[in-house]
C-alpha cells in the first residue's frame, strides 16, 4: 500500500511540474512566482539545470510572458528592467545564452540611463566570453562597456578581463607566478 501511495505521489508531482512548465505568466505576481520557482529548481539541480528541459521550457515561457507584458506596459520601467535583468540571469543559468544576451541588450538599448544598463552590458560581454567562447564579441562588448560606463563598479573587472582574454592558461600562470615572485622579494 505504501509503495502505491509513493508512486501516486511521484506521478502527481511530475504532472504538476509539467503543467506549470507550460504556463506563460502574464502578471508581475506570476513573474515573481515563476522566477522563484525556477530559482528553487536551480538550487536543487545546480550543474544539471542546463540539461533540464522542463526548467528551460519554464524559462522560455517566462520570456514570452515578459515580452507580452513589456508590449502592454512599456512605461513600467522599474518592473520591466527588474524582470529583464532577472530573467536574463535565469536564462543564462539554464543555458539559454542567446536569450540572456538579448534580454540584457534590451535594457541597455531601451533604458540606457537606468542603473542596471551597465550591469546588463557587462553581463553580455561576460556571457560571450565565458559561456559562448566568443572572444571577439566579448572584447567588443567589454570595450563598449568601458567607453559608456568608465566609472561603473565593474570597470576594473572589465579591464582585467580584457587584458587576459587572448592569453592562454599557460601565459596566465606564468604571469601570476612572476607577479608572486616580485611580491615575495
Amino acid at each position: 500500500m505504501k509503495i502505491y501511495f509513493f508512486q501516486l505521489l511521484v506521478l502527481i508531482t511530475i504532472l504538476t511540474s509539467c503543467k506549470n512548465s507550460n504556463k506563460i505568466p502574464s502578471s508581475l505576481a506570476e513573474f515573481d512566482q515563476t522566477e522563484k520557482s525556477i530559482i528553487d529548481k536551480l538550487a536543487v539541480q545546480q550543474a544539471q539545470a542546463v540539461n533540464d528541459t522542463v526548467i528551460k521550457k519554464e524559462t522560455k515561457n517566462l520570456i514570452t510572458g515578459l515580452e507580452a507584458y513589456i508590449e502592454k506596459n512599456p512605461k513600467d520601467t522599474a518592473n520591466v528592467v527588474k524582470h529583464l535583468y532577472k530573467v536574463g540571469e535565469l536564462a543564462k543559468a539554464v543555458g539559454l545564452y542567446g536569450n540572456s544576451i538579448k534580454l540584457w541588450g534590451q535594457i541597455q538599448r531601451e533604458y540606457p540611463l537606468h542603473p542596471k544598463a551597465g550591469d546588463a552590458l557587462f553581463m553580455q560581454a561576460f556571457t560571450f566570453e565565458n559561456d559562448l567562447q566568443d572572444k571577439d564579441s566579448a572584447k567588443k562588448y567589454y570595450m563598449d562597456f568601458l567607453k559608456r560606463f568608465p566609472d561603473h563598479s565593474f570597470a576594473n573587472d572589465a579591464k582585467q578581463l580584457l587584458s587576459m582574454i587572448d592569453k592562454s592558461p599557460e601565459e596566465l600562470i606564468k604571469e601570476f607566478e612572476a607577479k608572486n615572485a616580485k611580491n615575495v622579494n
